[in-house]
């Protein structure tokens, strides 16, 4: 349960997302909102792409929590990013991937990934980790683009343009395990959707 609390949500809104978006969309928690558990290390999230239909061959993904902490003259202290993987179980992972993480501030992070071959397919886009060791409870902003102030998450086209996929800013919180079994549990019967589990545990 420490290592990881809910992937249901975001498959959820993955599978229910419409096809015919008008631009690549991520999708991630239950309308943007992630929950994690108080005091616990290790604790990964999905974010999923859909609609792509120009190819692609690399991505920048920005991530920031709250103000930023310090590093970007912010007051917050979490959640920590811990770590940031754009390759396992992705939809670049068969494009012999390269991932650079330029920025590794503990509120926020810039990674990015490079392929040899175009990528045209919908699925897992990163897995983030978190961490709120020291932390009870709390809300906090979570941004995909404007971060640090100018920096959007996106994918480019085989000769570096970006595709301007929509790649919306939500909230994470943090709440005490009894609330996030309920929360596990209310959406479990969404699992009955899932095809192709990806890396769920409830």
């Amino acid at each position: 349960m420490k290592k990881q609390i809910i992937q249901t949500a975001a498959l959820s809104a993955f599978i229910l997302s419409s096809p015919c978006l008008a631009a690549p969309s991520i999708q991630y928690g239950v309308n943007q909102t992630i929950n994690l558990l108080p005091n616990a290390a290790d604790q990964e999230i999905s974010f999923f792409i859909s609609g792509i239909t120009t190819p692609a061959i690399g991505l920048e993904f920005d991530i920031q929590v709250g103000d930023g902490g310090i590093d970007l003259g912010g007051d917050n202290t979490g959640p920590v990013i811990t770590h940031i993987d754009l390759i396992s179980n992705t939809i670049f992972a068969d494009g012999s991937p390269t991932q650079t993480d330029v920025v590794t501030f503990d509120l926020a992070r810039q990674s990015t990934i490079d392929v040899v071959s175009t990528v045209l397919e919908d699925g897992l886009l990163a897995t983030v980790t978190f961490s709120t060791v020291g932390m009870d409870s709390g809300s906090y902003d979570l941004l995909l683009s404007g971060v640090a102030g100018s920096f959007n998450t996106d994918l480019f086209d085989s000769i570096g343009n970006p595709l301007s996929i929509t790649a919306p800013n939500g909230t994470i919180n943090v709440i005490p395990e009894p609330l996030a079994i309920v929360f596990c549990l209310l959406l479990s019967p969404y699992l009955l959707l899932q095809r192709d589990p990806i890396r769920l545990k409830c």
